[in-house]
């Protein structure tokens, strides 16, 4: 073998150990990448679990909602009812009102029969007062009369005083004339006294008209306080109709906006229950995607602890080609030139395997961690229906060295116990499915050492024959 040979083998290994370690190194990102996913995975799933609780707290929301709607609508009808009610006492009080406006148009006509009579008394009377008016002008012009007599008469007296001797020639004349006007006098008093009696009767006729015309403004005064006040009771009744027939619109009105406020909501909540379905669809689907995407990991994360193992047994078998490159000597070392072969130190514990069959095998143990189980990457393969794909493992920290049960399907015994974690010692025995192991010391496993008949026989099987340098695993037990 040339120099260079070792020297290309050991950048070759330091190639492939910078490669698996850069390997490992993605290895290790991918498997934070996916803790961080199955983190985001799971609070995408609280989300989910709260939008739902939100979902069911609208529904019920909703359900409350249409319920109050419902009761709504009841009391909606309800005053409906009233109102219709209130419409037909409306209209019989119309129809009452109407009645007593017709009882009260023949005391219209009556009143205005009344008035019309007082009319034409007025009419009378006036022309009374005129005709009094006239007589009054009349004994006006008679008084006139009876002073321009009376200064005659004062007249005849100075002409009687003054012509006293004419007066006694002319007193029989005068006295007749006297007479006369006593007699004049007497007719003048007596229709002063009919003027008077007349003036009374007037005065009384004229008091009996005014009266008269005081009753019938009386009556009229209080037919027209009636008349008012019917008119502002109708006008009242007919304000109070009309406002609550202005009432009765707006609350159609307002019916009429309600119900279609209720067809709106109904409307929604259909909308709200398919978008309720459709988002619970939604969920379930994202449920089942979260399922696929947990289970995915799940297998990712076999996948990534299988090559995690199959990163540490390859690591292992470059360790031990780097030793065993390390222990072999150079062509042209003088010194080597037999080319014989340094074997490492054996170990100080070994494990004896009893098979069914009575057969032994003795393993050494050389290796900080040996697993065991029917994976390809197990050290120790034990091809079993009762043993797991990685059933268990030994560890050595520091001179102690320790058994691991690595959740096996049929569990690990230790000294006929099972075990999750324990420590070994020489005399334990471990089970593993129906294969039974011993723990024994090299000075233990010496002392029961065959012939060298038997040794040629079972070389196969000898510890001597085992090299622990080398980088394959302990032989297959089916």
């Amino acid at each position: 073998m040339s120099k260079r040979d070792p020297e290309k083998l050991s950048r070759q290994l330091h190639e492939n150990m910078q490669y698996l370690y850069r390997t490992y190194r993605q290895l290790r990102n991918r498997a934070v990448r996916l803790e961080e996913s199955k983190g985001a995975i799971e609070q995408a799933r609280q989300r989910l679990l709260q939008e739902q609780k939100r979902l069911d707290t609208d529904w019920a929301a909703l359900q409350q909602q249409q319920a109050d709607v419902n009761a709504g609508a009841a009391e909606l009808d309800q005053q409906q009812k009233q109102l219709a009610e209130r419409d037909a006492q409306l209209l019989t009080r119309q129809a009452e009102l109407d009645r007593q406006a017709a009882e009260l148009d023949p005391m219209r006509t009556e009143l205005d029969q009344q008035r019309s009579r007082i009319a034409a008394e007025q009419a009378e009377l006036d022309k009374t007062r005129q005709s009094i008016e006239a007589d009054r002008t009349e004994l006006q012009t008679h008084r006139d009369e009876l002073a321009q007599q009376t200064e005659q008469i004062d007249g005849l007296k100075q002409q009687v005083e003054t012509h006293r001797q004419e007066i006694a020639e002319q007193q029989q004349r005068l006295t007749d004339e006297q007479a006369e006007i006593t007699a004049a006098r007497a007719e003048f008093d007596a229709l002063r006294q009919q003027i008077a009696d007349d003036r009374a009767a007037l005065d009384a006729e004229r008091e009996q008209i005014e009266s008269r015309h005081s009753e019938v403004q009386k009556a009229e005064q209080e037919m027209q306080k009636r008349l008012s006040q019917h008119d502002k009771t109708m006008a009242q009744q007919r304000a109070k109709i009309e406002a609550e027939s202005e009432a009765l619109k707006q609350r159609a009105q307002k019916m009429a906006e309600m119900e279609k406020k209720l067809v709106d909501e109904r409307e929604s909540i259909v909308q709200l229950r398919a978008d309720f379905d459709k988002r619970e669809a939604d969920l379930v689907g994202r449920e089942q995607h979260l399922d696929d995407l947990l289970t995915r990991q799940e297998e990712q994360a076999r996948q990534l602890d299988e090559l995690h193992r199959a990163l540490e047994s390859t690591c292992d078998e470059l360790d031990s080609a780097k030793r065993q490159l390390e222990d072999t000597p150079e062509p042209d070392d003088p010194s080597n030139k037999t080319h014989t072969r340094t074997k490492s130190p054996r170990p100080d514990k070994w494990l004896v395997m009893y098979l069914e069959n009575g057969e032994k095998r003795t393993l050494p143990m050389n290796k900080p961690v040996m697993t065991f189980g029917r994976e390809d990457i197990c050290d120790v393969r034990l091809m079993l229906p009762t043993v797991s794909r990685e059933h268990c493992r030994i560890e050595q920290h520091g001179d102690e060295w320790f058994l691991l049960d690595t959740q096996s399907r049929n569990g690990t015994y230790l000294n006929q116990h099972r075990i999750d974690k324990a420590a070994l010692k020489v005399g334990d025995t471990l089970t593993i499915g129906n294969i039974h192991f011993a723990v024994v010391s090299d000075a233990q496993l010496h002392q029961t050492e065959p012939t060298d008949a038997d040794q040629s026989t079972r070389s196969a099987h000898r510890a001597d024959d085992y090299d622990p340098s080398s980088s394959g695993p302990i032989p297959t037990v089916a």
